[in-house]
């Protein structure tokens, strides 16, 4: 019941189980594979569901009846009344995002009837066991937060075992699963402009690891804006590593070694911006007045820290609350399986615009003003 592809054609040839599996009890990614569609499309025709073809009910009738496959009774009964037990898989320690995500799919989760509860993926350790262990225990619905999705083994395992799954927090569709998220290089490029136009162009970056598509399209954005205002991008300005309290410490280190320093900092993480905001006032930096400084996210620390945090709000809540109806009602086939919602830029008090001195020096050197 994973949602991975959709239907296949209604036409396919109903073949017979691998040699190897003649023995064992046929499961209903054997009879997805031998009808030629989607789990998720057996799932359909099993509990009586909607949007399915006559030839394609006809085609897995006949997959059943050749496999001698039966479903279980306990799935069939979650099923039939459309109760979800779903799990929230999280990495690393979780994050200050972590209580509105949780917060919003049990919200949802009440008004459906569904039990939500979050637990820790570790991908290094024993994170297939207890995906494993949940859905034996009888969980039938997976939110995977960032960067889950990414995690090749965790979408085997959905697929072998046919849960249905969301994504949350990519940019686009990039695992086969249903998914939700911002677009993460317009917002990126929309702090970026929201500082150009209060007249900063050393703009520093505090970036999160490139390899992953969530940060590489926030530096993307980044760079998009640069260009399109006309500011060279220098590769000084971007201090790549993750997006902990941590990483934003030495990486803010590092851009305020620099003999021309930036005028304002804008980070992928809030996590990462406030950890900037310390490092400024243990160097006698005034934010804002000599150091902007914005974050990314709209997380709990933002409003915590001194001055309180410009930053990217993304709809934590509602995304999670969108990802439990989605486990409720799949992408039928011809339907979007990404969703991208809005964001929003919040003005606090950590932005401004740069030092009349500094604007002066600018004028007087042009090498600065790039």
């Amino acid at each position: 019941m994973t949602g991975i592809a959709p239907a296949g054609s209604s036409s396919a040839d109903v073949g017979a189980l691998p040699q190897g599996r003649r023995h064992t009890r046929p499961t209903m990614a054997d009879v997805a594979k031998a009808a030629g569609v989607s789990m998720m499309t057996v799932s359909r025709v099993i509990n009586g569901g909607a949007r399915v073809s006559a030839s394609t009910q006809q085609v897995v009738d006949r997959a059943i009846r050749q496999l001698g496959y039966a479903p279980n009774a306990e799935a069939r009964y979650l099923a039939s009344t459309r109760r979800m037990r779903v799990a929230l898989l999280y990495g690393e320690a979780g994050g200050s995002w972590l209580d509105e995500v949780l917060a919003g799919s049990a919200d949802e989760g009440r008004s459906c009837g569904s039990h939500v509860v979050a637990e820790r993926y570790a991908p290094e350790g024993d994170g297939i066991r207890t995906a494993e262990r949940l859905v034996a225990a009888g969980v039938n619905g997976l939110i995977l937060a960032p960067p889950l999705h990414e995690d090749r083994d965790l979408r085997a395992l959905i697929a072998r075992l046919g849960v249905p799954a969301v994504a949350l927090g990519t940019s686009e569709e990039r695992s086969g699963l249903p998914s939700i998220g911002i677009d993460d290089a317009a917002a990126s490029t929309m702090v970026t402009e929201h500082l150009l136009r209060l007249g900063h162009r050393r703009i520093g970056l505090i970036a999160g690891d490139p390899a992953n598509p969530v940060d590489a399209a926030r530096i993307a954005g980044y760079r998009q804006a640069l260009e399109a205002a006309g500011v060279a991008a220098d590769a000084a300005l971007i201090a790549p590593g993750c997006a902990s309290y941590r990483a934003g410490l030495r990486a803010a280190e590092t851009l305020l070694d620099l003999a021309r320093p930036p005028t304002a900092l804008f980070a992928c993480s809030d996590e990462a911006a406030a950890a900037a905001i310390a490092i400024a006032h243990g160097r006698g930096i005034d934010v804002p007045a000599d150091l902007t400084v914005c974050g990314f996210g709209d997380a709990a620390i933002a409003t915590v820290v001194w001055p309180r945090l410009t930053t990217v709000r993304q709809p934590l809540a509602e995304m999670a609350r969108l990802a439990v109806r989605m486990l409720y009602q799949p992408p039928q086939e011809g339907e979007p399986h990404h969703v991208t919602v809005a964001c929003t830029l919040i003005r606090r008090q950590s932005d401004c615009v740069p030092r009349l001195r500094m604007r002066s020096v600018e004028r007087q050197d042009p090498h600065l003003s790039g």
